[in-house]
């Protein structure tokens, strides 16, 4: 029989009415032998059986009566748990916490960790570096970059870019904006469309091609008002006009070089360093690649070797032992944060295990109080199945309630954790609540409810019918006991475990805390320096005056206690290497064959501002400028390694990259005096 959920009460009815005929009848037939009313009620009764299960047999015959129990037993599941709102607040409070820590850092190792990149085909793109003898993932110089387009046979295209920072002047009040140096196919290698314009064709990134640019959706609509009227206008970049030919749109980011949030995005050709032609000169640039449909990384890898070798031959002076580095794009985004947030999602995983059992002991106590119940509705019929069912529907109306609060939570904890994490953390702005995360959230929801609800729905549903119905009987309780020591010596286990872990942590974390950089960084501050645009093109008499009276302005602030500016790198953040030779030592025969350090230009107070310490010999002074013999300062590795015991006080390196510095690439740095505003 098909049953039908509208006429649900007339067949309810029908039963209830067919069964009290039957009662009737039975009654009527026993009363008519001359028992009396009650006797033969009572014995018709005994003989009939339990008219609930007969109820329940018949309903099953009915059809959707597993719908029916549900129901029933989410109603009869709603009302248990208000009737004790202390348990179920604990409980679901409990809950939401772990299943919302769970859930937030799940949409962080999603969006970071699993999310593909955000650009059509992202499994073809890959990350291009030149191999050199010192660094597997150096850059690439722009005349080899051009080799490596024109004879590879794997890549469908390749991009390069460098990041770079422009004074923006003509529009108000100068401003320092970030910028990206990049090839003409840069955009075309990830299939970004301008939202408006166009990106730059062929041959514009060439050295000496028209002054072009595009820029940012947020700068078109910060300076610009979002105005169509834009394409074609020329925007003032370090004292040069750039025309406008296209806007990027505001949702790209491809977070590479540590160059984020970019501004404009300009030819390479574009950039005035003298080196730009040098196939020796690298200058920090780096590639992407679009693979060919079905090419892997290895193929890619191999045609690179070729690729690198035929250039070697040809130019060995510049390009012996320079190969190509060709790694996944996504991988060298995310770099080492993969193991790190995995281990931190099984940490937090442990959290919720955690929950999980305080709230089964939770349920198991609460069981204590409820044996009664289950003794009767045991010995009206009702099996153990269904006990089973009903206390793990309970246990799962609670997981369901906590984990939609900790969904909530989570959003809420994701967003604030992105706000203050927007640089740090490569793909920040693809990391949300997507499908993926919701339904990780109703997974880890619907284990929470079994795992924590399962065991105390197996011992309960089995009750001692004896000792709960006997008048006042409380019965034994050493079997709930031993099942909740068993979650207690689980439950410090899992804690140990993360205790350990917490302590491992703390001490790895003391451990770097305590590591000496080298350097004070309490009450240390930087800040960029950037003279106006026509100091650029001014002789470096000029470009050192205005340096140095920049110096002596900033040194006068209240507040200040030593200034430093410093050129190229800087400690911890960037860095700028320089090939040499030590004298008294053959000269290598091309540069790749040199040694190579990394090397700071600075002003005579930079160890009196950074607070380094001095172990021999002599810093610089006011004498030591453009007039004076050249000088260096080493540290006490680069000592070691190329000195060995030698004292290297007196001795003669030769560099080979150190030349005039540019008035835009310099940094500041300060002391300030405790406790001061500035």
């Amino acid at each position: 029989m098909t049953f039908s959920l509208w006429n649900r009460q007339k067949r309810e009815s029908e039963l209830e009415e067919e069964l009290q005929s039957h009662l009737r009848m039975a009654v009527e037939d026993r009363t008519g032998r001359g028992e009396t009313q009650d006797e033969a009620s009572g014995a018709v009764r005994r003989e009939l059986g339990n008219i609930g299960l007969i109820k329940e047999v018949t309903r099953e015959m009915w059809g959707w009566a597993s719908l029916e129990r549900l129901m029933q037993d989410v109603r009869y599941g709603l009302r248990m748990l208000l009737k004790s709102p202390g348990f179920t607040a604990v409980a679901i409070l409990t809950l939401a916490l772990g299943i919302g820590a769970n859930t937030a850092l799940f949409s962080v190792v999603n969006g970071v960790l699993f999310n593909p990149l955000p650009y059509p085909h992202p499994e073809q793109l890959v990350w291009l570096a030149a191999s050199k003898q010192n660094f597997a993932t150096g850059s690439i110089s722009f005349p080899n970059f051009l080799d490596w387009q024109k004879n590879n046979q794997t890549f469908t295209s390749m991009g390069l870019s460098r990041g770079y920072s422009y004074n923006l002047t003509g529009l108000g009040e100068a401003e320092q904006l970030r910028g990206r140096l990049i090839s003409s196919e840069f955009f075309a290698v990830l299939g970004v469309h301008p939202a408006m314009g166009r990106s730059f064709a062929p041959g514009e990134d060439a050295i000496g091609a028209a002054p072009i640019a595009m820029i940012s959706g947020g700068l078109w609509k910060r300076k610009f008002g979002s105005l169509p009227e834009i394409l074609g206008k020329s925007l003032t970049l370090d004292g040069k006009g750039y025309t406008i030919v296209g806007i990027v749109p505001a949702s790209f980011e491809l977070s590479l070089g540590g160059f984020h949030d970019i501004d404009v995005y300009v030819p390479i050709g574009q950039w005035g360093n003298p080196l730009l032609p040098k196939r020796g000169a690298g200058l920090g640039f780096h590639g992407i690649g679009r693979l060919k449909p079905g090419v892997t990384i290895e193929q890619a890898r191999a045609d690179m070797e070729r690729v690198t070798q035929g250039l070697a031959a040809a130019y060995p002076d510049t390009d012996k032992g320079i190969g190509a580095g060709v790694f996944s794009l996504k991988q060298t985004m995310v770099k080492d944060l993969r193991v790190f947030l995995l281990v931190l999602l099984a940490a937090v995983g442990f959290v919720l295990l955690i929950a999980c059992v305080n709230v089964a002991n939770l349920m198991l106590a609460r069981s204590s109080v409820r044996r009664r119940e289950f003794a009767i509705r045991t010995a009206m019929g009702a099996s153990q199945a269904r006990l089973l069912r009903q206390l793990l529907t309970e246990s799962l109306l609670l997981a369901s309630t906590g984990g939609t609060i900790g969904l909530l939570l989570a959003g809420w904890g994701t967003n604030v954790a992105i706000a203050e994490l927007p640089v740090t953390l490569p793909r920040a702005a693809e990391i949300g609540l997507d499908g993926r995360v919701l339904f990780f959230t109703l997974l880890i929801t619907l284990a929470c409810g079994i795992f924590f609800g399962l065991g105390p729905a197996l011992k309960s549903a089995r009750p001692n019918l004896h000792d709960p119905l006997k008048e006042g009987g409380r019965g034994s309780s050493g079997s709930r006991h031993r099942a909740q020591g068993v979650f207690v010596v689980v439950e410090m286990a899992m804690a140990l475990v993360l205790l350990i872990a917490a302590g491992l942590m703390i001490r790895s974390l003391s451990a770097l805390w305590n590591v000496n950089p080298g350097f004070d960084s309490h009450n240390l501050l930087t800040f960029g320096v950037a003279l106006p645009p026509s100091m650029n093109m001014a002789d470096p008499a000029a470009i050192r005056a205005a340096l140095r009276r920049v110096d002596q302005e900033l040194a006068t602030v209240p507040g200040v206690q030593s200034v430093s500016l410093s050129w190229a790198a800087t400690p911890i953040v960037s860095d700028d290497e320089d090939l040499f030779w030590i004298e008294g030592q053959p000269k290598p025969t091309s540069d790749n064959d040199m040694n190579m350090a990394l090397s700071y230009v600075v002003e005579e107070s930079y160890l009196n501002v950074m607070r380094t310490p001095l172990e021999r010999g002599r810093f610089f002074t006011a004498e030591d400028d453009e007039n004076s013999s050249r000088v260096v300062v080493v540290d006490d590795s680069f000592r070691k390694q190329y000195f060995g015991d030698k004292d290297p006080i007196g001795q003669h390196i030769f560099l080979t990259n150190k030349g005039g510095a540019r008035g835009d690439c310099w940094r500041g740095w300060a002391r300030k005096t405790v406790g001061s505003g500035f």
